[in-house]
């Protein structure tokens, strides 16, 4: 019904099959001074950078704490305020971004191998 996960590739995985999710991730003190000083973006989280806005909850270093985690994936199985609904249309956004523009990916992968030899 839902998923609660390490932030990582595994948000990309879920939202292509369309299972909503809550991200957690809690870094060590020295990454969590680092990391934000040298990567500048508004999400770690896949599925939000794919559609630019924030559609999986995220709760990283410092706000990596189980009652906000707990009161987040409650919203979402519960469909709070359409929470589920709403991650449910952006991940199939997140599945329509991701498809190759011809055909499958190994498809338009040979197809640009293919073009490039052509050259």
């Amino acid at each position: 019904h839902a998923a609660l996960i390490a932030s990582g590739t595994v948000s990309l995985e879920l939202a292509l099959v369309g299972l909503p999710m809550v991200v957690a991730y809690k870094m060590d003190r020295l990454m969590e001074f680092i990391v934000p000083r040298i990567i500048k973006i508004p999400s770690a989280v896949l599925p939000n950078l794919i559609v630019d806005r924030p559609l999986v909850p995220e709760f990283l270093t410092d706000r990596c704490r189980p009652e906000l985690i707990a009161k987040a994936f409650k919203a979402l199985i519960m469909n709070e305020g359409g929470l589920r609904d709403y991650q449910l249309n952006g991940l199939t956004e997140v599945s329509t971004r991701m498809q190759a523009p011809e055909g499958n990916p190994s498809q338009t992968a040979a197809l640009k191998i293919i073009s490039l030899m052509q050259k």
